[in-house]
């Protein structure tokens, strides 16, 4: 089983080390490559290029020439991550998310949770090109491809819609179903959703979704989950699993108002 989530815009830079970046899952080139091409930006320019306020966009040119790494798990600080709460887990849970987790970039295509990376900001909608693709375009078939290589039968999809796109789920879930070779094993993708009653109505609110990733990683982690079976007790800020909703390659978790 394989957990896949989103990286965070923001980043905190307290647990940096003069340690090399690495080791890639992904090609390093595109990394330097991207690098190199933001590099030649001026503040103002980023400003225009992120569409931020002068504030974040000075912190994104700084962000750029920091030298020194971090491991992922502890750069990315974004509501997820602070929901994880990673520093607080044991040894064995910290264990099987090394073993268990992946995490999409659209600077680095996907990154483990101890690998070194340089702190960046960058989002795959970004005006910016690798081999005249745009970034979902040209990490898509990289990101499936090492996903179809990885030895879990289970990639469960707690990711941003942003990406969740990075997934090719016919490649991923059809596997070899139409081929007589067996170098590609099937794999099959589980998202999970997290869906709020107001009014009678089932919604999506994004703050709460965010929290609510993080919190579900976490759980998965302390009660070491092996199967999509066991990921239908996990319960997290009042959102269970409706097996209504629910399909074989989508668990929605509701959460009900309050009486």
């Amino acid at each position: 089983m394989l957990f896949y989530i989103s990286p965070s815009k923001t980043m905190k830079l307290t647990q940096m080390t003069a340690e090399a970046e690495g080791p890639f899952i992904l090609a390093k080139q595109p990394v330097a490559t991207l690098r190199t091409q933001l590099s030649k930006l001026s503040v103002d320019e980023l400003k225009a290029f992120y569409k931020v306020s002068d504030k974040v966009a000075q912190t994104a040119y700084e962000l750029l020439r920091v030298k020194e790494t971090g491991a992922a798990i502890d750069l990315f600080e974004g509501l997820v991550f602070k929901n994880l709460s990673y520093a607080a887990l044991d040894e064995s849970e910290k264990s099987y998310l090394a073993s268990h987790l992946i995490i999409g970039s659209a600077l680095y295509g996907l990154v483990t949770p101890k690998q070194q990376i340089r702190p960046y900001r960058l989002d795959l909608d970004n005006p910016i090109t690798l081999e005249e693709q745009s970034l979902s375009q040209y990490w898509k078939k990289r990101v499936t491809a090492a996903m179809v290589k990885h030895p879990c039968k289970w990639i469960i999809d707690l990711a941003s819609e942003e990406y969740s796109q990075l997934l090719d789920l016919e490649m991923l879930n059809e596997g070899n179903s139409h081929s007589k070779s067996k170098q590609k094993p099937h794999k099959q993708v589980i998202k999970i959703e997290f869906k709020e009653r107001r009014e009678g109505k089932l919604v999506n609110v994004a703050t709460f979704s965010k929290m609510a990733r993080g919190q579900f990683l976490r759980q998965a982690a302390v009660m070491k989950v092996a199967s999509p079976e066991d990921l239908k007790d996990i319960l997290v800020m009042g959102f269970a699993y409706d097996a209504s909703r629910s399909t074989e390659s989508v668990f929605c978790f509701v959460s009900e108002p309050k009486e």
